[in-house]
């Protein structure tokens, strides 16, 4: 049985163990390159929560054994991943190929590629000359658009990066320590702002920051992105609307929602036999076929109507039309019931809802879902009509 298949039948049981212990039961237990251990470690750590590749991470770093430095490897790969980029594997031991030693990693992005190299011990190991000539190893990216990013999983770089700063690779290298890389996944994923990924790739490009504007810029993406949607950018509302604007304020638990909906994530996984990555804050996406899973959650408003309050914006809407398979998943905070409405079916129904105009040109149309006794609709103002969605219940 793989380790992905472990994870699926007994997920708690497996995430208790440590990262040694999941290394022993893959394959034959030894990870080399090419081998049916190596694989299934792999596929596993795409099929895990974000927050274990730190736990993963750290425990390699903390207690190293035999093939450790190989699993901070991956690890990092699959951060790469997680941020979107193409991955290339590189292999874990030294192997001659164009001529030298090849990278850790390739990371393949839009207009920038990274080459990786992961170092998990001795800084002072590090050789930036054949470091550099791996740029011209690689026919496949453009040497023009590429750039060398180390990873070193000690905090301490200070000479390391002094060593960088007064050499000539200056401009085709930079170091990010791996706590600062798994921060940037952590950023990207807890915002809902689909720039500020791009961003802060940007940072991982040489740059000299005497203007630190763009750092600034990360920052304040990040906090902004934080708000929830029905939060952000209120705009002018019909007179009905603006009688129950105070139903539209959310000051439920923001640590239920977030509990609630890895909840729900984890009973689709049940369900329907599938792995979930979480992409963003609610944004979800299996492995590998990318179907696609945005979740919402509303306390109740109890104002006569025992009413659901959730906004659906056109930025949710194009990033779930950008998947083949894809599904908007409504949940009700109280009683723990969620829906799970195919987008199709979700945006026809926009056409009837109101709607709040973002001065970005964006908009967000309000979803009403009222609990009548033991149905569940989503009630739309233009046509008036109560839109059972009971089929959908997960």
């Amino acid at each position: 049985m793989s380790l992905v298949n472990y994870l699926e039948t007994n997920r708690q049981n497996m995430l208790s163990k440590t990262i040694q212990q999941i290394v022993i039961m893959a394959g034959d237990g030894n990870l080399g390159d090419g081998t049916q251990s190596s694989k299934e470690l792999r596929e596993f750590l795409k099929a895990i929560d974000t927050k274990y590749l730190k736990i993963y991470a750290n425990q390699c770093l903390e207690n190293g054994f035999s093939g450790s430095g190989f699993v901070i490897q991956d690890i990092v790969n699959e951060i790469g991943r997680r941020m979107g980029f193409g991955i290339q594997y590189g292999n874990y031991q030294e192997k001659m190929e164009y001529g030298h030693d090849n990278a850790d990693g390739i990371w393949i992005g839009d207009g920038w590629s990274f080459i990786v190299e992961v170092n998990d011990k001795d800084c002072n190991s590090i050789e930036f000359d054949k470091i550099a000539s791996w740029r011209n190893d690689y026919s496949n990216i453009d040497d023009q658009n590429t750039t060398c990013l180390i990873v070193v999983g000690r905090q301490d770089t200070t000479a390391l990066e002094n060593q960088l700063r007064g050499s000539r690779h200056h401009w085709n290298m930079r170091i990010v320590g791996f706590e600062s890389l798994y921060k940037a996944l952590e950023f990207i994923e807890n915002s809902e702002n689909e720039y500020l990924k791009s961003k802060i790739v940007d940072l991982f490009k040489p740059r000299e920051f005497t203007l630190i504007d763009r750092i600034l810029s990360v920052a304040f993406d990040f906090f902004k992105g934080r708000d929830e949607p029905i939060k952000k950018r209120i705009a002018k509302r019909d007179m009905n609307e603006e009688r129950n604007k105070k139903h539209h304020k959310i000051d439920s638990d923001k640590e239920g929602i977030k509990i609630f909906k890895m909840d729900i994530a984890r009973r689709i996984e049940k369900k329907y036999g599938i792995s979930l990555i979480r992409k963003r804050r609610s944004l979800f996406e299996t492995n590998p076929d990318g179907t696609r899973f945005f979740i919402s959650v509303s306390k109740l408003y109890e104002s006569g109507l025992n009413q659901y309050w959730y906004t659906y914006n056109t930025d949710q809407m194009r990033l779930l039309e950008e998947a083949d398979n894809a599904f908007y998943i409504i949940g009700c905070l109280d009683n723990r019931k969620s829906f799970l409405l195919p987008v199709s079916y979700i945006n026809n129904l926009t056409k009837d809802m109101h709607s709040s105009k973002y001065p970005d040109g964006g908009e967000g149309f309000h979803i009403r879902l009222r609990r009548e006794g033991e149905r569940y609709v989503i009630y739309t103002v233009k046509n008036r009509k109560e839109n059972d969605i009971g089929e959908f219940e997960l």
